[in-house]
């Protein structure tokens, strides 16, 4: 890690603690770890499981913290309530921190000096003492949930070719452990993968060809100048100031809030899975290659010059990743009720631009259509892919932590 890294990290550790008083502790350390992931991952490095769980770990150990503490829910992990009187920040923090640094070794630094200033805000005796262990048994037993499918083949994706037909010398980069791991409450990877994409002799493919030809096309004059702007933004918008939207809301309870962040991480891993499967099964080609031959349909005009907005990613087009996750999320935020001010999502990569939308649908809607206005999907695969997540969703919702 460099110093930049951990400056960073450690930055946000007393951001984050110097807010306690006013902030929920389990919307803090979803954040936290967030910047640790961000500062302590290395794109190009070997895969590791461990890092590649961390967040959902994280907030799946927090959950059994703030639970064993405040037993409101069915445990996951079977976790045992914690002791009469453990604090629940305390436990939280706790919990957050074993997991955190398990996985990041190398940010102990900082994740030291994040937990120091939590357990600080707690008064020292038998409830703080409590809570510290209620924190220890939960990152104990998140930390040996999920993994690899021992079953699952990790041979990377190749297209399938005929001899002497050229093939990219580069892969996909969806890697294969990403659908090697196990589902956390999917019965496999293939439970909720969608039919096929439409046919490219229907009337429908047609359509969706010549939409995305028009509003897709980097020189597209059709699309709206916001609308350029919303396909930029939704490519990389962060969803995190909309969850803490969620979790600030009044009358929440610390498990309330840990359960949210955790059935939002566990439906997200599970959606992430079975996309892959989903991809890498069809193989269905994008846009660009779709206009550019002529859309494998003899109604259909070759246009071989013809760029999208956005730049194509380097993996199948069906179904659509952006599309599914937007359907997740607000399917696990609906769940919990929407904010009388909004969902603000922000991005990372236009500083100060927040887009505020008032209901999830305008959310889902968005985010979809910034894909087609993007070049980068058709909306038969917007669809398919919305109803996709709310499955995924509604298997999580139902089956994760019920009320007791």
């Amino acid at each position: 890690m460099t110093l930049t890294s951990a400056a960073r990290i450690a930055a946000a550790a007393i951001l984050l603690a110097s807010v306690a008083a006013r902030a929920d502790a389990v919307s803090d350390w979803f954040e936290f770890a967030g910047a640790v992931y961000d500062a302590g991952h290395v794109a190009d490095a070997p895969f590791d499981v461990d890092v590649y769980l961390s967040g959902t770990r994280t907030t799946l150990a927090m959950f059994e913290a703030a639970d064993s503490v405040d037993r409101r829910y069915a445990s996951f992990l079977h976790v045992a309530p914690a002791a009469h009187g453990a604090s629940g920040p305390a436990a939280v923090a706790t919990a957050a921190h074993d997991v955190l640094l398990a996985a990041f070794p190398a940010a102990k630094a900082a994740i030291e000096d994040r937990y120091t200033l939590a357990l600080a805000d707690e008064r020292d005796g038998p409830g703080k003492d409590a809570g510290i262990a209620a924190g220890h048994a939960a990152a104990a037993a998140a930390l040996k949930a999920g993994g690899l499918d021992p079953q699952a083949s990790l041979a990377p994706f190749w297209p399938a070719g005929r001899p002497g037909q050229w093939l990219a010398t580069t892969p996909t980069v969806l890697d294969p452990h990403y659908a090697a791991m196990k589902p956390w409450l999917m019965a496999s990877a293939t439970a909720f993968r969608p039919g096929p994409p439409v046919a490219l002799d229907s009337a429908r493919w047609l359509k969706d060809v010549d939409e995305v030809r028009r509003l897709g096309s980097k020189a597209s004059t059709e699309r709206s100048a916001a609308d350029t702007i919303r396909a930029k933004f939704w490519v990389a918008a962060n969803p995190t100031s909309a969850l803490r939207a969620v979790a600030a809301q009044p009358g929440r309870s610390l498990a309330k809030n840990a359960r949210f962040y955790a059935m939002y991480s566990l439906a997200s891993d599970d959606m992430g899975i079975a996309l892959v499967e989903a991809k890498l099964h069809y193989a269905f080609w994008r846009p660009i290659t779709a206009i550019r031959a002529g859309g494998g349909n003899p109604a259909i005009v070759a246009d071989p010059l013809w760029e999208p907005l956005l730049k194509t990613p380097l993996h199948p087009e069906y179904p659509c990743g952006h599309c599914i996750n937007a359907a997740v999320t607000a399917a696990v935020i609906d769940a919990e009720g929407v904010p009388k001010s909004g969902l603000p999502f922000s991005n990372d990569k236009m500083p100060g631009v927040v887009v505020t939308v008032a209901t999830t649908a305008d959310y889902v809607r968005q985010d979809s259509f910034s894909r087609i206005a993007g070049g980068v999907h058709f909306r038969s695969s917007a669809e398919a892919s919305e109803a996709m997540g709310r499955r995924i969703a509604a298997n999580t919702l139902s089956k994760f932590a019920q009320p007791l």
